[in-house]
């Protein structure tokens, strides 16, 4: 029987270094707890297969790019700012999950991906982020903002629209409901953007990584030059860092050295 919490790890290619983080979070994370599914977005199946991969999912274009969404699906494309209608069609086709990890495939866990099962049954909230972020009226020169479109009778004050990186996030089958809804009603743009507003508009409870690491472990599992950095530095070696798009460059990171995200 599937479990309850899904990990989506996904990622737009089948090679050595998703395989192995996929490997890595299934060796990790509660056998019976989690149903680690490696997301793939182009036509992989066979290979998937032909790899050992366990449980993978290829979703096809009309899967994702729903047709009932009148705005949010007009560009036809995942990247940039649509990762979130991949979450929601894995979410259709797999009804049941109370949350869905979502894991890009350059994120890596130093320590090993267990820390993912701390801090999932340390909290309850619908949208747990990897880090703060801003708002429209403190950044208004996110680059990302002008293709947010939120319905008038809906809009909320700049001070209210969020953003947040989201390469690694935790969604509950709530907030799924409440984003597809929000699609359907003709919200659309970056998931960065949507997501965490939506969040605190519709009164879903919203919280960061680090502070419920602070909660449960005493101190921080993300720091800024380590997770979403150009430079990425190694901290501490069971925190999380981002980009690292290559077993390489995780030990590269370990043995001490900074590493540039362009990094292949």
């Amino acid at each position: 029987m599937s479990a309850a919490i899904a990990v989506m790890l996904l990622s737009h290619r089948l090679c050595d270094t998703t395989l192995a983080r996929y490997d890595a979070l299934r060796a990790a994370l509660p056998a019976g707890g989690y149903d680690v599914v490696l997301t793939l977005t182009e036509p992989f199946g066979r290979a998937a297969r032909g790899a050992g991969v366990a449980d993978w999912v290829v979703l096809e274009p009309e899967e994702i790019f729903h047709p009932d969404y009148p705005l949010k699906p007009q560009s036809g494309k995942i990247v940039p700012g649509n990762p979130d209608l991949v979450t929601l069609a894995l979410w259709r086709r797999r009804p049941h999950y109370r949350h869905i990890w979502y894991v890009e495939f350059d994120v890596f866990f130093a320590g090993g991906a267990g820390v993912l099962a701390e801090v999932d049954a340390a909290s309850d909230a619908d949208l747990i982020l990897p880090r703060g972020g801003s708002n429209r009226k403190r950044s208004p020169n996110w680059m990302h903002w002008p293709s947010v479109v939120i319905p008038e009778t809906e809009t909320p004050p700049a001070e209210k629209q969020l953003q947040s990186m989201l390469c690694l996030h935790r969604v509950s089958a709530r907030m799924l409901r409440e984003l597809d809804a929000a699609y359907r009603r003709g919200w659309a743009g970056h998931f960065e953007g949507t997501m965490p507003t939506l969040a605190t508009q519709t009164g879903l409870r919203v919280e960061q990584v680090n502070d419920i690491a602070k909660r449960t472990r005493g101190r921080r599992l993300i720091e800024s030059d380590g997770f979403g950095a150009l430079e990425c530095r190694l901290f501490e070696a069971d925190m999380i860092y981002h980009p690292l798009k290559t077993t390489a460059s995780e030990a590269l990171l370990l043995a001490g050295e900074t590493v540039n995200a362009r990094t292949p």
